[in-house]
């Protein structure tokens, strides 16, 4: 299975549809890394642009390398009254950048599906010295919810489990921290979704139905199902939390080399 086209025909829905990161988090990057309008932020598969948007306008230089063209067309739209974005089509594991580039480099839900061993080396190559990496995850908090999310996926929905048992095997966080050192923090936030988002938003999942496929009609109706359960006059308020995991990935020891932790 191509990896890289698995979001092809999903986009514009990703782009419309997939949750945001809450604020908090953002800001904690920017505070903690001192990042400013002089810094240089690489966002590793950045997909339709949706951590990128957090991004652009604080940063001097700002890469977004994804490597999904549907992906980058949309990236470049919802971008595009920023100049000092650069958008490459390469992937997180091979980025043609130089060495040393990067004074942030942020990676989203993207990572997982990065080749973890290349990823990580590449993470390392660009990263300056006392360089950031920070990477931030969404998750559902509502268990009940979730799980009821989850009896939608099935494969007489229309849904391909196989997309996910094809990605990489999966590393622990520290692994791409070099084994060391990081903070992991939670930012609990409400997305508040119509019947429309909230079955937009499950169609955005890798391994669920487009819009094209015969059974995607029973998806959508399976999933308007749960949300008629958790919704409340028309509105289903999901509480979800941002993890994010932020540390150096390289730091200056005392004669000014490099040091992994």
């Amino acid at each position: 299975m191509d990896l890289i086209s698995v979001f092809s025909k999903k986009a514009d829905h990703y782009d419309r549809y997939r949750w945001g990161y809450a604020p908090e988090s953002i800001a904690m990057i920017l505070k903690t890394t001192g990042i400013n309008t002089g810094s240089t932020v690489v966002d590793l598969g950045a997909g339709s642009g949706i951590l990128t948007s957090h991004l652009a306008g604080e940063v001097g230089k700002l890469v977004a390398v994804e490597a999904n063209p549907e992906m980058r067309r949309v990236l470049a739209e919802r971008l595009s009254e920023h100049s000092a974005l650069d958008i490459l089509g390469e992937r997180a594991e091979f980025t043609g950048l130089p060495d040393r580039f990067a004074d942030l480099i942020t990676i989203a839900q993207a990572i997982h599906w990065f080749d973890p061993e290349p990823a990580r080396a590449e993470i390392m190559r660009i990263a300056k010295l006392d360089g950031w990496l920070a990477v931030l995850r969404n998750y559902g908090a509502d268990e009940q919810l979730n799980c009821a999310i989850e009896d939608v996926f099935t494969e007489e929905n229309g849904c391909e489990p196989a997309v996910i048992t094809n990605r990489p095997a999966w590393k622990p966080m520290a692994f791409f921290f070099g084994d060391g050192h990081f903070e992991r923090k939670i930012f609990p936030f409400v997305e508040k979704m119509t019947r429309e988002r909230f079955i937009g938003a499950l169609s955005t999942a890798s391994y669920a139905p487009n819009a094209g496929h015969p059974l995607y009609k029973h998806f959508a109706q399976t999933a308007g199902e749960v949300f008629d359960m958790f919704s409340q006059d028309g509105v289903l308020a999901n509480p979800v939390k941002t993890e994010l995991y932020l540390g150096q990935v390289l730091k200056r020891d005392r004669d000014g080399f490099a040091t992994q932790f």
